[in-house]
């Protein structure tokens, strides 16, 4: 099982690409309870990481929208209870997870779970649909070939936060970089100006000699006469 419910104080947006992106393993049992994303998209991931997960708990993660539910193509025991999904989204199962697929379905605790949408979702799945809490019972899933799905996730937590250290000191250095080229970029400005100044003083002293001796050569003319 892979649970990023230890690394509830980071947000999907500190990942490029979401946190999923970064996991490498094939995962059957996921359980994202408690990180907070709006979108489950948000959470990254490949179609053929989601396409592998069986067992998926997303309960109150706080979202809004189902964008990319239908890659959920072996999910069967979904929990997506105590978050602010509307009707609409709800009823997006229908069309997203094949009718008969699911075992069990928890969408309590979300604005849109009404008795319309709880009975069109339970006729879909063959009453699979519930309200209830997650039985004590419920059978887990492993992978094929495994005597242990378990996945430690610290590792995980620990390349995450040492790439987003990462990333703030490549953010600091891009910003110290940008302010020297600023810094350089005024200092050339300001030796144009100079040098401009510079040529133009010149330009006037040149014209100034040129005047002095045609003034100089016309004092010795006169003199001469």
């Amino acid at each position: 099982m892979l649970a990023l419910s230890h690394i509830y104080s980071l947000r999907p947006r500190a990942f490029p690409g979401g946190p999923l992106t970064w996991v490498r393993e094939a995962i059957h049992y996921l359980d994202l309870g408690g990180v907070q994303a709006t979108n489950l998209r948000d959470f990254g991931g490949s179609q053929g990481f989601w396409g592998g997960v069986t067992k998926l708990y997303a309960s109150d993660c706080g979202l809004r929208r189902l964008d990319g539910i239908a890659q959920l193509s072996r999910v069967i025991w979904l929990y997506l209870d105590n978050n602010q999904l509307c009707e609409a989204e709800l009823l997006r199962l229908l069309s997203g997870i094949p009718a008969g697929q699911l075992k069990a379905l928890d969408i309590s605790g979300n604005v849109g779970c009404t008795d319309e949408v709880l009975a069109a979702l339970e006729a879909a799945t063959a009453g699979a649909c519930t309200t209830l809490p997650v039985p004590a019972t419920e059978p887990h899933v492993t992978d094929a070939g495994s005597s242990n799905a378990a996945v430690d996730v610290s590792q995980y937590v620990a390349g995450l936060q040492e790439l987003r250290a990462l990333l703030v000191k490549a953010k600091e250095e891009q910003e110290r970089l940008e302010k020297q080229l600023a810094e350089a970029a005024a200092a050339q400005k300001a030796l144009e100006t100079e040098n401009g100044k510079l040529k133009y003083q010149v330009l006037h002293l040149k014209r100034a000699v040129v005047e002095g001796d045609e003034k100089l050569a016309a004092v010795r003319k006169d003199g001469k006469q």
